[in-house]
């Protein structure tokens, strides 16, 4: 289609102002959805002054053109933008349709999955949830706009720590996906690649592993190798072959990831301070300790630049940090991190205060080994903290997330070992 429409906008004197804005915005709209996402953000941009130099900002057609250039936005990572355009979007469709109509539904499943990727994970719950009743009130629960929500949904319950409801909604939407575009759509790789992240917070590394090889091969066929989406897709894998100790592997995959990454973005964009945490710890567990630190330490500063000092992923490099310098025996500068951890999560209202705790209590658990070994007197206190840590972590997770969480099972299982060895 994109070359039909290309060949009449190159015979523009046929076409009024309006006519071009239509072409335009079509275009967009396919770029967008074959990951070109500058060349879609051009022509929304066209298609949005044409508009808006014929109506006012009230016109529904405009408030589309702002949607589309939120999900633009949102896909090259410029979050606050995307929630700018989707929020004047929203409006206008609430009051243009109506809060409960379809067309509004779609805005705010736009909408919540970008409070889910700038933190607000409440808020997106809210906006998705609300969506979701919608959808499920003008079609079944198994059509494909409810099955394109839930898919979102299942993301936001993912950050939650809520993954047995993640696992069932994002499976559920994989079936419905390769039913509706097939097994090698690149809208099915978008759901198995957040599916395969459930797996892998589940310990399923095997399995996430087989899902993620998949979904690599799609967008390698369908948006090659240099495309932002080939190189999202191997960054997940590089995470999974570093959960089952496939260290060279993983480190090839991120860093091959950088590379197309740093081709299309700037070298301070916010999807860096994602992939250099995940290598910093791949390296971390390679005993590259150096190297870990100086990949953590510019995922800080990327981070710190696009977020706000109080948000989660603040608080989480801060802690692989300090994992990092317990690793090397500075102690002191890992003790740092983690108060500053903590600051940063109690200032806000965040599920994961438990992280900071988890961790000195893995660093005391790894202390008070050495100790038993080296017979000092130690041994004792290291215990005591790591447990007094262990409980304080367990209590949060307890009254955060839900009972099967696996973060409550895995910090449980840490306290029956940690007593089991009195």
């Amino acid at each position: 289609m994109i070359p039909h429409i290309e060949v009449f906008l190159t015979r523009d004197i046929l076409f009024n102002d309006i006519n071009k804005a239509e072409l335009y915005s079509e275009l967009g709209i396919s770029y967008f959805y074959l990951g070109n996402y500058y060349k879609s953000e051009k022509f929304l941009l066209e298609a949005l002054e044409l508009y808006k130099a014929h109506y006012n900002n009230d016109y529904v057609r405009i408030a589309e053109i702002l949607a589309r250039l939120g999900g633009v936005y949102r896909n090259i990572g410029n979050y606050q933008e995307s929630r700018n355009f989707l929020e004047q979007a929203l409006r206008a469709y609430s009051k243009h349709y109506g809060d409960d109509h379809i067309e509004t539904a779609w805005i705010s499943t736009y909408l919540g999955s970008v409070y889910r990727h700038i933190g607000d994970y409440n808020q997106s719950l809210i906006l998705l949830e609300k969506a979701q009743s919608i959808y499920h009130k003008n079609y079944s629960e198994g059509h494909i706009k409810s099955i394109w929500n839930a898919a979102y949904l299942g993301q936001v319950y993912k950050n939650l720590g809520n993954y047995p409801k993640a696992q069932e909604l994002l499976e559920r939407s994989l079936l419905a996906y390769e039913k509706h575009y097939g097994s090698n759509h690149t809208k099915t790789a978008w759901v198995i690649v957040h599916l395969s992240s459930v797996y892998r917070h589940l310990g399923l590394a095997q399995k996430s592993k087989e899902l993620l090889k998949k979904a690599v091969e799609i967008y390698r066929h369908n948006n090659g190798e240099n495309s932002i989406e080939f190189a999202w897709s191997i960054a997940h894998l590089g995470a999974t072959h570093k959960d089952i100790g496939e260290i060279d592997e993983s480190i090839k995959l991120l860093e091959t990831s950088l590379t197309i990454y740093k081709s299309h973005l700037k070298e301070d964009h916010i999807i860096f301070g994602w992939i250099l945490c995940i290598l910093g710890n791949v390296y971390r567990d390679q005993m590259n300790y150096d190297q870990s630190i100086k990949l953590l330490q510019k995922a800080l500063e990327v981070n710190e630049k696009h977020y706000s000092r109080n948000h989660i992923k603040i608080a989480y490099t801060l802690c692989d940090l300090a994992s990092t310098n317990f690793a090397l025996g500075y102690n002191n500068d890992a003790l740092e991190y983690i108060n500053k951890a903590v600051a940063v999560l109690d200032d806000g209202q965040h599920l994961y205060k438990y992280k900071p705790y988890e961790i000195l209590a893995d660093y005391h658990l790894s202390e008070s080994k050495k100790s038993e070994n080296s017979m000092s007197p130690y041994y004792d206190y290291h215990k005591s903290k790591a447990k007094e840590c262990l409980t304080k972590a367990l209590d949060i997770v307890q009254k955060n997330f839900p009972n099967n969480s696996a973060h409550i099972t895995r910090i449980q299982s840490k306290i029956n070992k940690a007593i089991a060895s009195d």
